[in-house]
């Protein structure tokens, strides 16, 4: 799920006409739902560009066959960013200036297998690893660039360290530094002004907000996710 800029709307993964996993957007009181994508295939990870008016999402076929979709809200109509292939694509988000995707691309075996984080232009062509082996990272996924694109946080492990822990770096990889929380909303994880995050704690229990400059976290609720509607106010996923 993921919040529109302003938390007007609400882009989400819910059951479609076709049975299988598919794209809703709602108004964030819940009112006007309506279902905007029809894929042959399970979709997953929305995320809304930074100008409201597209929604990335992966959409994952048998076994490890992957792409990446922007839709287009008003229209409806779906384009392909990556095209198929035998790779899985995660998580993706709009870069701070609406241009690129950020994803992370995963070989066909677990999350640990060859995990990087990486770029692809909106109107497609060649994408560009952000951080992996370059950077010293083992693996990194489950990423997220602050809003002003120039820190990043991910899950991963150093090359021969122990993992998976979160770290927050220079979005090229540099000056990184280890903060022990656990997995995040890549659609919403930095608040608007790019000095905290919010990720679930490592049992997944509990919503930790953290300062990314000094590592200090704080308990703010109980549930398995969340995301930032605005620099006060979480949007928290309970079950």
């Amino acid at each position: 799920y993921a919040s529109s800029p302003h938390s007007s709307r609400l882009a989400y993964v819910g059951t479609g006409d076709e049975g299988s996993a598919q794209i809703f957007v709602a108004g964030i009181d819940g009112t006007e739902v309506r279902q905007v994508t029809h894929d042959a295939v399970r979709v997953s990870s929305p995320a809304w560009s930074p100008d409201g008016t597209m929604v990335a999402y992966a959409a994952r076929g048998r076994g490890a066959v992957g792409s990446l979709f922007v839709l287009d809200v008003a229209t409806g109509e779906s384009t392909p960013v990556v095209g198929a292939g035998r790779v899985r694509y995660e998580t993706p988000q709009f870069t701070p200036d609406g241009s690129s995707l950020l994803y992370t691309g995963v070989g066909t075996g677990t999350l640990s297998d060859g995990a990087e984080l990486r770029t692809v232009p909106v109107g497609g062509g060649k994408n560009t690893v952000l951080i992996g082996t370059d950077q010293g990272m083992g693996y990194a996924g489950n990423g997220s660039l602050s809003p002003d694109g120039s820190l990043v946080t991910m899950l991963g492990n150093e090359i021969r360290g122990p993992g998976a822990l979160r770290f927050v770096s220079d979005a090229d990889g540099t000056k990184r530094w280890y903060i022990p929380v656990g997995s995040s909303n890549p659609a919403g994880t930095w608040s608007p002004d790019g000095k905290r995050i919010v990720c679930s704690d490592q049992t997944g229990e509990d919503i930790l907000v953290v300062d990314v400059a000094t590592g200090d976290s704080s308990r703010v609720a109980r549930g398995n996710g969340a995301l930032w509607l605005d620099g006060h106010t979480l949007l928290v996923e309970v079950s």
